[in-house]
């Protein structure tokens, strides 16, 4: 990492409103500085712990498998001394009470803890990605490496149920490839999605990146926020847009210009595998007549797939959608590619809910579904950036070796 990381953390931190730590230029940022950044909203009278070797010893916990508040408790209290030290316990009592982990999470504010800790991430993969995709306006190769996609949906804490039935609903931008959330934000009550997407977007440098969501998002103050913040966009297209679907059906329609006179409007890939052949057909169009900001193209992804050998037995998807990314930036290939990744991000969901048992959560106390929903994603993150693949596996792995977790905090043995 590079001071670069100090500049998107303090770049964050300001938006907030929180004040910026200053470090010198050749200083790395630990993710134990990182915690240590998050305003305590506890008062003052009566802490014996840092919020700081709180979050850690949370996030220790959840990496090794913790599903509940009890086990957080549980695995920090069975820890050694040593280890404990590390993570910035101090005093006598190195071991909090339960009523102590409760009292300081329910109070944090969760989207500084998000945006925090997806800053440090983001920061971490954006010199790999740096000149993956040029700014808007200017040349770049339609071949060539992948574009770097940001998924962006929601999802509910369901077991996080209040008692007038309502639950926190949190819209996440989430990297497919490797695995980090990079920004989260908890839905306003009484609101839905759509106008907390753009507020997303505001708080997350997109740099570089090609914000992909389905047709919920596929909204003009969303397209306009993505480009403010640096990116570009790709948002799937149904009915509730209908003039911009039909016109790109229109221009996609077989007979058109684009199908027949223009080279490099398609591409096509198979799959195979778990049983079912898999052929995709992406094509592409420019956007003409489309009213809809920033718009450069619109694209047609027919899916057939076949299972068994059974004739006849398979399902066709026809789905559509609509890019600022020009033909020179982007072409059939990398947005078929593009639009696949995007639904990586159900991937993310399925391994909160089945490795830690999400749904099933009944933490509702305050900020803490929150929270630790927040965690389970740095989490994920940082055991994908270890190259684990079986989340299940990783947990486990933590769960008998607690000090490779130091090493994830920036912590050596």
């Amino acid at each position: 990492m590079s001071s670069s990381l100090i500049e998107v953390v303090s770049g964050q931190l300001a938006a907030a409103g929180v004040e910026a730590v200053e470090l010198d230029d050749g200083q790395v940022m630990a993710l134990i500085e990182v915690l240590g950044l998050i305003p305590d909203r506890r008062r003052a009278r009566g802490r014996r712990y840092r919020l700081g070797f709180l979050l850690a010893a949370a996030l220790t916990a959840v990496l090794a498998g913790a599903k509940s508040m009890v086990e957080v408790v549980r695995r920090t209290r069975s820890a050694d001394d040593e280890f404990l030290y590390r993570l910035g316990a101090t005093g006598r009592n190195l071991r909090p009470a339960d009523t102590t982990f409760g009292r300081a999470l329910k109070v944090l504010d969760g989207d500084e803890v998000d945006m925090l800790c997806g800053s440090w991430l983001a920061g971490m993969l954006r010199s790999t990605e740096r000149d993956a995709l040029r700014p808007r306006n200017a040349g770049a190769q339609a071949d060539g490496a992948r574009l770097p996609v940001a998924a962006a949906d929601g999802k509910s804490v369901r077991g996080a149920a209040r008692p007038d039935g309502t639950r926190p609903h949190l819209v996440s931008l989430y990297r497919p490839e490797a695995g980090c959330v990079i920004g989260q934000v908890q839905v306003a009550d009484k609101s839905n999605e759509i106008p907390a997407l753009p507020d997303l977007l505001g708080r997350v440098d997109l740099t570089g990146l090609l914000v992909t969501a389905d047709a919920l998002h596929a909204q003009r103050a969303t397209a306009e926020a993505v480009v403010a913040a640096g990116g570009h966009y790709l948002l799937f297209l149904k009915d509730n847009q209908p003039s911009i679907l039909r016109q790109a059906q229109d221009l996609l329609a077989p007979g058109s210009h684009a199908e027949h006179e223009r080279a490099g409007t398609s591409a096509e890939t198979f799959d195979i595998g778990h049983g079912r052949r898999e052929r995709r057909i992406t094509r592409t169009a420019p956007c003409d007549g489309i009213d809809f900001p920033h718009a450069a193209q619109v694209i047609r992804i027919t899916r057939r797939r076949a299972v068994g050998k059974a004739p006849g037995a398979g399902t066709k998807e026809v789905a559509y959608a609509i890019t600022s990314l020009t033909s020179e930036q982007a072409g059939p290939v990398k947005l078929g590619q593009a639009a696949r990744e995007h639904w990586g991000i159900e991937a993310m969901h399925h391994i909160r809910d089945v490795t830690w048992r999400e749904d099933a959560s009944r933490i509702r106390t305050g900020s803490t579904p929150r929270v630790m929903a927040g965690l389970r994603n740095l989490a994920l993150a940082l055991l994908k950036l270890l190259g684990w693949t079986n989340i299940a596996a990783a947990t486990d792995h933590m769960r008998d070796h607690r000090n490779d977790t130091l090493a994830l905090l920036g912590l050596s043995h």
